[in-house]
């Protein structure tokens, strides 16, 4: 929000191999030069590098997305500057949306500042940024559950309290945009990256021993410390 006026802002992130993990051909074994010490790159286009930086670690401990050794870029389109903590959340589907190599949803909006804790904290002038989403024709917008709701016009449903009114329950606002509460990082993620939650729950059907959770994590590390992939996501938000 840019004093009283709304602005729809599209961030995008870039999530790659990091250019300083391997010295060179070979890499860290096999003859191969030894690994570089050089850390992974982080360039937060149109993002605060503290934001940034924060939301990578929530994304690490509470979403199980280990961007540690990976060079992350952000950009936010037509080169503006995200000054306040509303659109961590879209910074955090951004960065999820390309380390999972899975697209956001197109006609969603988010937004909601990130705690340490990975719970989404309430953001202000709610109002002005629903009716500036449904006026552009989203479907749906992702909200913070603790979000106070009393007040605002235009919305439909029960649960339109702060916490009380609960996550996961979808509201109506007019025009026929669908508002979805969640509480915390990776409850919106199921919802804004649905493919990628589906792939999850189906590869997480059993539970995992510790042994197994700990050869994920290396495989996730050798993923994303020595590969050659790239990939890239966007999301919109606030």
């Amino acid at each position: 929000v840019e004093g009283s006026r709304p602005l729809l802002l599209e961030v995008q992130a870039l999530v790659a191999s990091s250019s300083g993990a391997w010295g060179g051909e070979g890499g860290g074994g096999g003859g191969g030069n030894p690994p570089s010490t050089a850390p992974p790159l982080r360039s937060p286009g149109g993002v605060r590098r503290d934001r940034l930086a924060l939301i990578i670690a929530v994304l690490a401990k509470h979403a199980r997305l280990r961007l540690g050794r990976a060079d992350v870029h952000t950009n936010v389109v037509g080169g503006l500057d995200l000054r306040e903590p509303s659109a961590d959340l879209a910074v955090a589907v951004a960065l999820a949306s390309a380390a999972l190599d899975s697209p956001a949803r197109r006609d969603a909006a988010s937004f909601g500042e990130v705690g340490l804790g990975g719970e989404l904290r309430r953001v202000p002038a709610l109002a002005p940024r629903l009716a500036e989403a449904a006026k552009l024709g989203f479907k749906l917008a992702v909200i913070p559950a603790a979000q106070d709701l009393d007040g605002i016009g235009g919305v439909v449903g029960g649960g339109r309290g702060g916490a009380g009114g609960g996550s996961g329950k979808e509201l109506l606002y007019k025009g026929g945009m669908k508002l979805v509460r969640a509480a915390t990082l990776s409850e919106a993620l199921k919802v804004l990256l649905p493919e990628a939650a589906g792939r999850r729950r189906a590869g997480g059907s059993r539970r995992k021993s510790a042994a197994a959770v700990m050869e994920e994590e290396e495989e996730e590390a050798r993923e994303f410390g020595g590969g050659g992939e790239e990939s890239e996501g966007e999301a919109a938000g606030w």
